[in-house]
């Protein structure tokens, strides 16, 4: 037997002229045998005190989606579930409750799905519920993405209908704002680490000109009136634009030079996975040897983009194929041959002596180095790790704990942190204060 429709009229606003001519035939056909549920997170499944135990806590939030039209609250208070990484493990379990979403709705049961936007759902996401029913879910609390939501669809569970699945309600997530002290980065916080540092770097005005480089533009892209064909002077601030190193970089990595890292290893996702890993394997766990150890590595490879140095000013220890490689490029034949054994086996480094003498007398020996230092230059693991390794070699956290970064740049520069001849020792202090802001040092909690 068929449902009786009832015809309901609803606003839709339009930007232009074809989506008002659209929204003008639109309507909605409602029955008042349609499952029309609502569905909330249930803040009071936990107590506060059992939430910060388990590392969340729910908030209000100003992000929303626009639901279903069906239902008679379109615009709900949304909520944001904020997780603390150090304290959830893998997995966090919430509930949620269902209530009728529209007064007219009389079907009492049908289906609800889960459908996660950049956050993973550990288990059942599709169940056949009633109004009143509560119901949990498991989320997956690892590399939970920007703007992460879940999203509730409910559709009539009657086998006469094949009505469109409804909007009916949605949950965000996010982790809980903290330093960058004992945790990873997340990918979208790398990416943002490296945008902002571009968007600061080679700041100046220049002209703005046509695609052909001969027209000068105004900032509207209007074309600049030159009589008598001479160009407008340099000072002519309406053509005159601010541009940065991210205008013409973009979020691109690695990706210059003669020799650089594999095109596979070239990505934002293996940097910060590479990165996280080495900051835990050579203790650069705290927001300030982080800081140091990136401006290092921005200025070393000119902004995140070479691991190869093209024109060494001197000639390295060993030869010319011992030129500065990795993240911190490493230099001299003794440096790659100490990294090397030092990611082994955390060996001491050697005297540059005894390792030429070991090269010379065991060509084998030099061969499986000389295979080392190519990776250090195309494959991100020993890009990064061959750097942290001459991190702790030198003990160069104990001048990043006392937020030394003459020392710190002198050890990078030159091996020894004593030394006063710096190369770029003012862009490597300029990337250190601005990475300073960027991760808002002041409300580090080992800040001293």
């Amino acid at each position: 037997m068929g449902k009786k429709l009832e015809y309901f009229k609803f606003e839709v606003y339009a930007t232009n002229a074809k989506d008002r001519i659209a929204s003008l035939t639109k309507a909605l056909f409602f029955s008042k045998g349609d499952f029309v549920p609502a569905v909330s997170i249930d803040k009071d499944y936990h107590t506060e005190n059992d939430k910060k135990e388990m590392g969340y806590e729910i908030k209000d939030t100003e992000k929303s989606i626009t639901l279903s039209p069906d239902l008679d609250e379109r615009n709900p208070q949304f909520y944001i579930v904020e997780i603390d990484r150090k304290k959830v493990k893998k997995e966090l379990q919430l509930r949620f409750y269902v209530k009728k979403g529209k007064e007219e709705a009389k079907d009492l049961r049908g289906i609800i799905e889960a459908k996660g936007i950049g956050v993973e759902i550990a288990g059942k996401a599709k169940m056949e519920l009633d109004y009143g029913w509560k119901f949990d879910l498991k989320i997956s609390t690892d590399n939970i993405k920007k703007d992460a939501r879940i999203e509730f669809y409910a559709e009539d569970d009657d086998k006469d209908t094949s009505g469109d699945k409804i909007l009916c309600g949605a949950v965000y997530f996010g982790y809980k704002q903290t330093c960058f002290c004992d945790r990873d980065f997340t990918v979208e916080e790398m990416t943002d680490i490296v945008t902002q540092l571009r968007k600061l770097d080679d700041v100046k005005m220049v002209p703005q000109l046509n695609e052909r480089g001969l027209i000068y533009l105004d900032k509207s892209g209007n074309q600049i009136q030159q009589p008598n064909g001479k160009k407008p002077p340099e000072a002519v601030e309406i053509y005159r634009l601010e541009k940065n190193a991210f205008d013409e970089e973009g979020i691109k990595i690695f990706n210059w030079g003669a020799e650089k890292m594999q095109r596979q290893d070239a990505t934002i996702e293996i940097f910060t996975k590479e990165l996280n890993s080495l900051f835990k394997e050579y203790e650069i766990k705290t927001c300030i040897r982080k800081i140091h150890f990136l401006a290092q590595a921005y200025h070393e490879t000119q902004r995140f983009h070479i691991t190869y140095e093209a024109s060494p000013a001197n000639t390295p220890h060993g030869g010319m194929f011992y030129r500065g490689r990795g993240l911190l490029h490493l230099t001299h034949s003794y440096n790659f041959y100490n990294a090397k054994a030092h990611m082994q086996d955390k060996s001491a480094p050697i005297d540059s002596k005894k390792i030429d003498k070991i090269l010379a007398e065991n060509p084998n020996t030099k061969k499986k180095l000389d295979e080392f230092v190519l990776k250090t230059t195309k494959e991100m693991h020993d890009a990064a790790y061959s750097s942290g390794a001459y991190w702790r070699m030198y003990n160069i956290n104990n001048y990043a704990d006392d937020d030394n970064v003459k020392k710190v740049s002198a050890v990078i520069n030159t091996g020894n942190a004593t030394k006063t001849n710096i190369n770029g020792l003012s862009k490597r202090k300029e990337y250190y204060e601005k990475l300073k802001k960027i991760f808002e040092y002041e409300k580090c909690i080992n800040k001293k």
